[in-house]
C-alpha cells in the first residue's frame, strides 16, 4: 500500500510540473518515436515464426544465436540510455518511513521502461508460435522465465553502471568493454553465436540449475545495488573527485592562459562538461559515435562516398560533437544564469570560448576518422576536410545562433538520455538540416560543373566564416545574445525542479 502511495505521489508531482505543459512538440515527438519502435517491435513478434523459417537452421538455435549479442548491446544501450530510478525523497526521511521501503520502491520503480516492455512483443510470440510447438508449454514458460531473469539481471546491473559511473566514469566503459571483446573474440575465429546457441539450448533443456543459477545472479545483483543505494542514498549531493580536474590545472593552464580571459571561460566550460552528469553523459555519445563508425568502416559497409546517403551520413558523423553541445549552448549555462548576469564579464570572450569548444569537439569527433578514412583509402578525403572547413565555419555560426533563441532550462543533474528538458523541437530539426546543407551544395555544384568545384563551394565559405569568426561572434552572435539575454533568463527561472 505505501509503495503504491509512493507511486502517486511521484506521478502527481511530474503532471503538477511546469514542465509538463512546456514543449509539447517535443513530447509529442518522442511519444511517435515510441510509439514506432513499439509497432515495429510488434511487427517483428507477430511474424517471427515466419523470419525464422525462412532460414535453412533450426528457427529455435537461430533465435538464440543473437541471444548473447542482444544483452551486450542491450546493456551498453541501457547504461547510455535507461532512465535511472529517482524520488524526491527529503520529505519522506522526516516521516516513519523505513529507509530499505523507499529504496526498494526505487529498484521496483526501475523495472518499469521501454527497455524492459519491447523484448516482451518478441519473445512472447516466439515462445507461443515457436518453442511451445516443438518443446510443448512447459519448458516454453521455462525459457519465457529466464529470458526474463535476465532482462531484470541486465536492467539493474545497468542501474548498477549509472550509479558507479557517477563516482568514477571508468565503470562507464564495461559495457563498451564488454562489446568490444565479444567483436574481438569473433574476428579471431571464437564464434560466439555459437556459444549464444548453447545458452539457449541450456536454456531450453529443461535443467533446472539453469533458472537457480540465474535466480541467484538476479538476487546478488539486486542485494548489491540495494546495499549501494543505502551506503549512497545522498548519492547527488556527493561532491566527485575528479582527477581530471588536477590534470588540467597542472598540464594545460599555461595553454588556457595564453588565450587570456577566453581561454578562462573556455576552461570553465570543460569544467562544466566533466562535472555534471548531464553533460558527461551527452558527451559519452562521442566515443561510442566513434566506435560505431570504425566498425562500419572496418567492415568496409560504404564503399563509396558518392551516393547522397552516405555522404549525408559522414556529413552528420563530423558535425556531431559541435551540434551536441551547440544544441544546448548557453541552456548548459540556465541553472546560474543569473550569476553570469550578475557578473562583470566580458561576453565577447565568453562566446568565443564556446566557439573554440564547439571547434574543439568537432576537431576530436574529426581526427579518428580521418585516420580510418586515409587507412583505409575508402574515402574522398578532400571532401571529408572541406566538410569540415564548412561544418567549423558556417555550421557552426548558425548554431550558435539559434542557440541565443533557445530559452529552455536545464537541469544538469538530471539524466541526459529520455529527458527532453531544455530541448526545442526546432531546433533538433534546424541542426538536421545544417548538416544536409554542404552536401546540397556539393551535389549541386558536381551534377551542373564538376567535384572540384562542389568540393571549392563547400570550402570557401567555410573558410570565411573561420578567418572572420572574431568580426561575426562580435556583430552578430554577441547582438542576438545581448537582446535576448534577459528573455532567456525569464525562460530559465520558469523551471525550478
Amino acid at each position: 500500500m505505501l509503495t503504491l502511495q509512493l507511486f502517486l505521489h511521484h506521478w502527481k508531482s511530474y503532471i503538477r510540473n511546469a514542465r509538463w505543459r512546456r514543449n509539447l512538440f517535443t513530447k509529442f515527438i518522442y511519444i511517435l518515436l515510441m510509439i514506432y519502435f513499439i509497432f515495429v517491435f510488434i511487427v517483428i513478434g507477430l511474424n517471427i515464426n515466419k523470419i525464422l523459417y525462412s532460414v535453412n537452421r533450426n528457427p529455435i538455435d537461430e533465435f538464440n544465436s543473437i541471444l548473447l549479442w542482444y544483452f551486450a548491446f542491450d546493456l551498453l544501450i541501457r547504461s547510455l540510455m535507461q532512465p535511472q530510478p529517482s524520488i524526491y525523497f527529503l520529505p519522506y526521511l522526516r516521516l516513519n518511513i523505513r529507509l530499505s521501503t523507499i529504496i526498494n520502491y526505487l529498484l521496483f520503480k526501475s523495472l518499469w521502461n521501454i527497455f524492459n516492455l519491447l523484448p516482451l512483443f518478441i519473445i512472447i510470440p516466439f515462445v507461443l508460435k515457436v518453442v511451445t510447438i516443438n518443446y510443448g508449454i512447459g519448458l516454453g514458460v521455462l525459457y519465457l522465465i529466464q529470458f526474463l531473469l535476465m532482462v531484470f539481471i541486465n536492467n539493474f546491473l545497468a542501474t548498477f553502471l549509472i550509479y558507479l559511473s557517477r563516482k568514477r566514469i571508468s565503470y562507464f566503459f564495461i559495457p563498451i568493454g564488454i562489446v568490444l571483446f565479444m567483436f574481438s573474440i569473433d574476428k579471431l575465429g571464437f564464434s560466439v553465436s555459437e556459444l549464444s546457441i548453447s545458452l539457449g539450448r541450456l536454456l531450453i533443456n529443461g535443467n533446472l540449475l539453469i533458472p537457480i543459477a540465474l535466480l541467484i545472479v538476479f538476487t546478488s545483483v539486486y542485494f548489491g545495488l540495494s546495499q549501494l543505494l543505502r551506503r549512497n542514498f545522498y548519492i547527488d549531493e556527493i561532491n566527485l573527485k575528479k582527477k581530471a580536474d588536477v590534470f588540467l590545472w597542472n598540464s594545460n593552464i599555461n595553454l588556457f592562459n595564453r588565450l587570456g580571459n577566453t581561454g578562462h571561460y573556455l576552461l570553465i566550460e570543460i569544467y562544466l562538461l566533466i562535472r555534471n552528469k548531464r553533460t558527461r553523459q551527452a558527451m559519452l555519445m562521442l566515443p561510442i559515435f566513434l566506435i560505431y563508425f570504425f566498425i562500419i568502416s572496418i567492415k568496409r559497409t560504404f564503399s563509396s562516398t558518392e551516393h547522397l546517403p552516405i555522404l549525408y551520413m559522414i556529413s552528420l558523423f563530423i558535425g556531431f560533437g559541435a551540434t551536441l553541445y551547440g544544441q544546448s549552448i548557453f541552456s548548459w549555462d540556465s541553472t546560474y544564469f543569473d550569476g553570469i548576469l550578475a557578473r562583470k564579464i566580458n561576453f565577447l570572450h565568453y562566446l568565443k570560448a564556446k566557439y573554440y569548444l564547439m571547434v574543439l569537439l568537432t576537431l576530436l569527433v574529426f581526427f579518428p576518422f580521418f585516420i580510418v578514412f586515409f587507412i583505409f583509402s575508402i574515402y574522398n578525403l578532400v571532401l571529408l576536410l572541406c566538410i569540415l572547413i564548412f561544418s567549423l565555419g558556417v555550421n557552426c555560426f548558425l548554431i550558435m545562433l539559434i542557440g541565443t533563441f533557445n530559452d529552455g532550462r536545464i537541469n544538469l543533474n538530471q539524466s541526459h538520455f529520455m529527458n527532453y528538458q531544455g530541448r526545442n523541437s526546432s531546433q533538433l530539426i534546424l541542426s538536421a538540416i545544417l548538416m544536409l546543407v554542404p552536401i546540397i551544395i556539393y551535389t549541386v555544384f558536381k551534377r551542373f560543373l564538376n567535384s572540384i568545384s562542389g568540393e571549392i563551394a563547400i570550402a570557401v565559405p567555410g573558410l570565411f566564416f573561420i578567418i572572420f569568426h572574431n568580426w561575426w561572434i562580435k556583430n552578430v552572435i554577441l547582438k542576438s545574445f545581448s537582446l535576448r539575454k534577459y528573455i532567456n533568463l525569464e525562460g530559465y527561472r520558469k523551471l525550478t525542479t
